[in-house]
């Protein structure tokens, strides 16, 4: 399989617990991925730090949502390509992650005439238990301009994509968080920032959706999106930005929390884009501004949070069509 843009690393909470007099030391460790927009390092740069010994397993539940079906063309839709045979409990995980995406991501901008994505799934043992979580990025295909917009595609009809998650790591099933957050990234999520224009020096993404979001949801006063600086290649720039907290060694020790919150009380070091997947993943959350950046990504999308009013009525100008960001409640 070829793949050039978007090399990903997973890596999660590793769960090493070592008793500290009383208690107990949990050390956090970072989903990295290559950006996608500049040359990606070789995979065998990318494995995880070791920390003592991981414990990965599946947490919390998957969503009690339906499951998505094929859609017709120019309705955006996710199709899954099992590379290799997956039990019905593992089917549905991805399938579930589809129907996630696919209730905030509701179509394509003007002009683009994409009929969803297609992504190539692999479950295998990578490296055994720790190191790298899994990768994907994009298969080979051109890469197109539709509507003002660039997208990686397999004939200018389909997105594509690719994941591979290691079975060693995960148990039976993937994490619900791993998987959504690496469809994320297939979509264009850090990958397809630079090729669109969305971030300038610093870290400093543009795109007016995404702006405009987060000033709705976290800070009125920004004049852009925070990107990650931190992490090295393959988690700064691709990511939201959080506080991490490194030790001599370029480990992840720490995560605190940002005390920059949603109108929910929810603190962004819990969003779903982040670098680094929250010590308890049920606190997990997509966020508005995560949602509105897929519509400077050529996507029409639908807000998952309700902002309680006063608020801006996300209606802004997007290229030479007016894009309606819509709310939905929780």
């Amino acid at each position: 399989m070829y793949m050039e843009v978007g090399v990903l690393k997973e890596s999660r909470w590793l769960q090493a617990m070592v008793a500290v007099g009383a208690g107990l030391w949990v050390s956090p460790h970072a989903w990295a991925h290559c950006s996608g927009d500049g040359e990606c390092p070789a995979l065998p740069e990318l494995t995880s730090d070791s920390i003592a010994t991981p414990s990965f397993g599946v947490t919390g539940s998957l969503p009690a949502t339906s499951f998505s079906n094929v859609g017709a063309p120019g309705v955006f839709d996710i199709r899954f390509n099992f590379i290799n045979p997956v039990t019905t409990a593992q089917q549905q995980a991805f399938e579930a992650s589809a129907a996630f995406w696919e209730s905030v991501i509701v179509g394509y901008q003007p002009g683009v005439a994409l009929d969803g994505i297609e992504i190539d799934i692999t479950l295998a043992n990578i490296d055994g238990p720790g190191g790298t979580l899994g990768f994907g990025g994009f298969a080979g295909g051109p890469v197109v301009n539709q509507g003002g917009f660039i997208f990686r595609t397999d004939d200018g009809i389909t997105q594509t994509g690719l994941i591979t998650l290691d079975t060693s790591d995960f148990g039976l099933v993937p994490d619900s968080n791993v998987i959504n957050h690496e469809v994320a990234h297939t979509l264009g999520f850090g990958t397809l920032f630079n090729a669109n224009g969305l971030v300038a020096s610093g870290g400093q993404f543009t795109g007016s959706n995404g702006l405009a979001a987060f000033q709705d949801e976290f800070d009125s006063s920004a004049a852009f999106v925070p990107l990650e600086l931190d992490g090295g290649p393959g988690t700064a720039l691709g990511h939201l930005d959080e506080d991490i907290v490194f030790n001599e060694a370029g480990q992840i020790i720490a995560l605190p929390l940002t005390g920059i919150t949603d109108p929910q009380g929810r603190d962004l070091s819990n969003e779903l884009l982040t670098g680094v997947l929250g010590p308890d993943p049920s606190q997990t959350f997509l966020s508005n501004t995560t949602v509105a950046i897929f519509a400077d990504l050529g996507f029409v999308v639908e807000l998952p949070n309700v902002i309680p009013e006063p608020g801006m009525a996300l209606l802004m100008l997007v290229g030479t069509g007016l894009l309606a960001v819509r709310r939905r409640g929780v």
